[in-house]
């Protein structure tokens, strides 16, 4: 199956990408316009999230998901082991049993980035918070978080569960300006507590939109 992201024209990841990374660009009146490290660690977890819930919802007919979320295209029966595939490397090179979505952002960044702890992810947004990232850049690792977050949540489903019920557990309003001035792009108020349920049916009525709209073979196969 095709999984180079540079090669990809569409999915749903890329209109939730877009519509996230457009408004939130930096646009200094020389150069390029770019987004902060800190902005593309809140962009990267909620793919990383959307991914998990969705995969979730429609774990019963991968063929039909991947394409639709992912862009991804493949022979009947390609999608399964592929996600089987991703999934296994996730699980054997983090410990997903105790992460929250940012933990995981910060734990694959850490993966790449030869000087930093893979837990050390503080310490990289204190340090790098401000550093330049151009959109494209910040849309390519996109597609990654939401494949890995659709591998989980096809895969794993309880364990999906579990990261997103404890990213969403009650906060202090102290703790939550702590991590928001580390440079994590999150506001400056903790959101109000909501269930996994609703927050999957939500997610997932957009995404269902979007697939009458432009997926429409695969719009009754999901449904």
């Amino acid at each position: 199956m095709e999984s180079d992201p540079k090669q990809i024209a569409g999915g749903y990841w890329r209109a939730m990408a877009e519509h996230l990374i457009t408004p939130q660009l930096n646009k200094p009146f020389f150069g390029r316009p770019y987004l902060k490290l800190g902005q593309c660690f809140g962009l990267w977890g909620y793919l990383f999230e959307l991914g998990g819930m969705l995969g979730s919802k429609h774990r019963a007919n991968p063929d039909a998901f991947l394409p639709a979320f992912i862009g991804m295209s493949g022979v009947a029966g390609a999608a399964e082991p592929f996600l089987v595939a991703v999934a296994n490397t996730l699980r054997d090179r983090h410990s997903l049993n105790s992460m929250k979505h940012w933990d995981f952002v910060g734990a694959d960044l850490g993966h790449r980035v030869s000087d930093y702890k893979r837990e050390d992810w503080n310490s990289l947004l204190m340090e790098r918070g401000t550093d330049k990232i151009p959109p494209d850049v910040a849309a390519k690792n996109a597609w990654f978080y939401a494949r890995d977050g659709a591998a989980l949540g096809t895969t794993v489903p309880d364990l999906v569960r579990a990261m997103f019920e404890r990213t969403h557990s009650p906060v202090s309003k102290e703790k939550w300006q702590q991590m928001y001035a580390s440079g994590l792009d999150i506001g400056l108020e903790p959101p109000l507590p909501r269930s996994y349920e609703a927050a999957q049916e939500e997610e997932n009525k957009s995404f269902m939109e979007y697939c009458r709209e432009f997926y429409p073979d695969l719009y009754p196969v999901l449904k």
